[in-house]
């Protein structure tokens, strides 16, 4: 909805004012999942320490003999454990999850109980490998309560869009049109008005307009044109003075698509990028959480795999897998495994098939309906389950389950020095280009996404992609 200018008051109306102060079902869902979270927390501090005190076998002599004093340590690191969480603001109303905050709440919690312990003169039986293995058990369960708890959030967000932060969007015609093309992406913000730019560009107009959009009970302002706002002063002072929130969106300032933190340079704001490589520790726990999962889905679906192959003899003769050399890591060339598709001679056709190419850009291959595919194929490919014996690959280190996808070498030899940027890691099996339109989506865009998945690793974004893959093959939209 687009707001004018009318004739009211110039008086300001102040939202923090608890006359308009309402409770509706994103605040009402805010708390529900901060109690729910600091419950579950709580629940698994306990349970930690319990196992801890049942299964310490090292200095059996020091460790807990009975209920009372069970119950006493416990009484003692809950309590302690959970005021340092909500001290750290763990359950505060944050747009994004800190991993590496929670994880600095809990140590600090362990060495808080260990001071309270030694300064107060309080005796526990309590030996020193019940302690270690309470902290590790700690920080396990609560870790993966809190990704279970993000997943299933996200997926309610996803479903149910009435609980997104409500917002205001300012800006030009042009540049609105861009910023919601972003905000609905996220599906984290409900846009509840749109306002010209044009029309509010002095102190009486922004107070109309104000005024006008206090019914709607937004949450925050997106501001998308702040070079073209005439009087940032005057707008910065009536939106503090009105207790909004706001931000700005630097939509056409071409800025890297990756988590930023705003710092302040003396008194000039500057947007902090940290490093983004999967190196290191990084890529030592991604590699961990590969062969962990890529074992487990081998041994799941081994029976329809092994249907499948058959299926594919009998479908049409040739191999029952397809290996194709594609470029990997810095740019080491590999074999990836797929279950054959086409008839045996596909890549002698495809060099007559180029002028039929229906990806935009040209340099990734793809068209419908193409006569290569077998009938066994089509169905294979629809539902992405050609890509399963890739799972060798993740195995033997060629690949992961999330990443860019590695290319032919016909692919690679037409990208430009930046794109081959994507080789700095893994490649994948999955990743954002497969669940963010697959076949429709064009070049350039699939190696914007790349770059995006690459500057924003984490382990819960493989895990929020891997399960985004299972809805888009369950879909089966954008694949031929």
């Amino acid at each position: 909805m687009l707001f004018t200018p009318n004739n009211v008051s110039e008086t300001i109306k102040d939202i923090r004012d608890p006359k308009v102060i309402g409770i509706n079902a994103r605040k009402a869902w805010s708390w529900l999942q901060a109690i729910s979270t600091a419950l579950l927390d709580i629940i698994a501090i306990a349970l930690a320490w319990t196992i801890a005190q049942k299964f310490s076998t090292v200095d059996s002599y020091l460790v807990i003999e009975s209920l009372q004093e069970e119950l006493n340590i416990l009484w003692l690191i809950v309590p302690i454990n959970f005021c340092i969480m909500v001290a750290s603001g763990i359950y505060e109303d944050n747009e994004s999850s800190s991993y590496s905050n929670l994880l600095k709440a809990i140590c600090l919690g362990q060495i808080t109980v260990l001071l309270v312990i030694f300064l107060s003169g309080m005796e526990f039986s309590i030996s020193r490998w019940t302690f270690i293995l309470g902290w590790g058990l700690t920080i396990v369960l609560v870790c993966s309560e809190k990704i279970v708890g993000d997943l299933a959030t996200i997926q309610i967000k996803s479903r149910f869009d009435f609980w997104g932060r409500r917002i205001l969007l300012l800006g030009t015609k042009e540049d609105t049109i861009k910023a919601k093309q972003l905000i609905d992406l996220t599906k984290a913000y409900k846009i509840q008005t749109i306002v010209d730019l044009s029309i509010c560009q002095n102190r009486q107009e922004w107070i109309k307009i104000l005024n006008q959009t206090e019914g709607y009970q937004f949450d925050e302002i997106f501001l998308c044109s702040w070079e073209k706002v005439k009087n940032p002063i005057s707008l910065s002072w009536e939106l503090k003075s009105a207790g909004i929130n706001w931000r700005v969106l630097a939509v056409n300032l071409k800025l890297p698509r990756q988590w930023s933190q705003m710092t302040m340079l003396g008194e000039m704001p500057t947007v902090r990028f940290g490093s983004s490589a999967i190196v290191g520790i990084d890529f030592w726990c991604k590699r961990i959480f590969d062969l962990s999962v890529s074992g487990l889905l081998l041994a799941t679906l081994a029976l329809p795999m092994l249907l499948i192959a058959v299926v594919v003899k009998l479908d049409s003769p040739g191999c029952i897998f397809y290996k194709q050399d594609r470029v990997g890591l810095r740019g080491q060339h590999f074999q990836v495994w797929k279950f054959r598709t086409m008839v045996e001679n596909a890549n002698e056709l495809q060099k007559t098939l180029e002028i039929k190419n229906e990806i935009k850009g040209g340099i990734l291959f793809k068209i419908k309906d193409d006569p290569r595919i077998t009938k066994i194929g089509k169905f294979l490919r629809r539902h992405s389950l050609d890509e399963l014996p890739q799972l060798i690959n993740v195995l033997r280190g060629e690949m992961s389950l999330v990443g860019p996808r590695p290319l032919p070498l016909r692919d690679v030899a037409r990208l430009s020095p930046c794109q081959l940027l994507r080789h700095e890691v893994l490649p994948g099996i999955t990743g954002l280009w497969q669940v963010s339109g697959r076949s429709n989506t064009d070049s350039e865009e699939v190696f914007n996404l790349d770059f995006v998945y690459i500057q924003n690793w984490s382990l819960i974004l493989d895990l929020q992609i891997l399960l985004r893959t299972v809805q888009t093959v369950l879909d089966s939209k954008g694949a031929y």
